[in-house]
């Protein structure tokens, strides 16, 4: 069930990432709402095509990949970006931008320029799918430990985008 659910996490698709990042620190909670809020009216210019979001990249992101319109590469769900910003990813279409997503590193709009469907023999299928339920299972055994008060923020912003 686990992978007919979610195939393309597992299976080797690629996607080719753009991003724009507002690097925040995890407790900046002002930095980080204001963030949002600046990154959901530029996600709605781009879906209106108000402006690319090459050009959006260029002007607002602090990344290093700024100058080249964000363009991070290929992304596979097993790959080593945090998992907010992995989920979120992978639920958006080719051409799709996404909603603001939080991670540890800051704030992100996340787009989707390409997708590669994935091609891995099934029994590289079946271990991806074994380490990703070890994860879920690793993920509920931290959930069970109490959190010193400055990480409980950054195991809860995981926690709300499984």
């Amino acid at each position: 069930l686990h992978y007919e659910t979610h195939p393309t996490w597992f299976n080797g698709t690629e996607c080719e990432v753009f991003h724009i990042i507002r690097p925040l620190k995890w407790d900046d909670q002002d930095g980080r709402s204001k963030a949002k809020s600046e990154f959901a009216t530029l996600a709605k210019q781009i879906r209106n095509k108000e402006t690319t979001f090459a050009d959006a990249a260029k002007k607002w992101s602090s990344g290093a990949t700024a100058s080249v319109g964000g363009r991070l590469g290929w992304l596979t769900f097993q790959g080593p970006m945090h998992p907010s910003f992995v989920l979120a990813t992978f639920a958006l279409k080719k051409g799709e931008v996404s909603e603001p997503v939080e991670t540890p590193h800051g704030v992100h709009l996340i787009y989707v320029h390409e997708i590669k469907a994935g091609e891995l023999p099934f029994e590289r299928v079946i271990e991806n799918v074994r380490r990703s339920l070890l994860i879920v299972e690793f993920e509920k055994l931290v959930d069970s430990y109490p959190k010193p008060p400055q990480l409980e923020w950054v195991y809860k912003l995981d926690s709300t985008n499984k």
